[in-house]
């Protein structure tokens, strides 16, 4: 089951941030800087959800609250 969630709340001004998941590595984390963004400007991979949600809290500044299902 392939779960994807965004955020646009963080504390770096980012436009949205996606979590994709890939069952054979792990989830993606696609940071798209401005609202005109095509493609993510960064891009990371952490092993799980958890670890992508903590990792965008501690670097971004996301609410662990802030995550809903992906539009994308």
């Amino acid at each position: 089951m392939t779960k994807n969630l965004e955020s646009t709340e963080n504390s770096c001004g980012f436009f949205k941030i996606i979590l994709e998941e890939d069952s054979s590595v792990g989830f993606y984390i696609f940071v798209y800087e401005t609202a005109a963004s095509k493609h993510p400007e960064r891009d990371y991979l952490q092993d799980d959800l958890v670890m992508a949600q903590t990792f965008c809290l501690e670097d971004f500044g996301v609410p662990m609250n802030s995550w809903v299902p992906s539009k994308a």
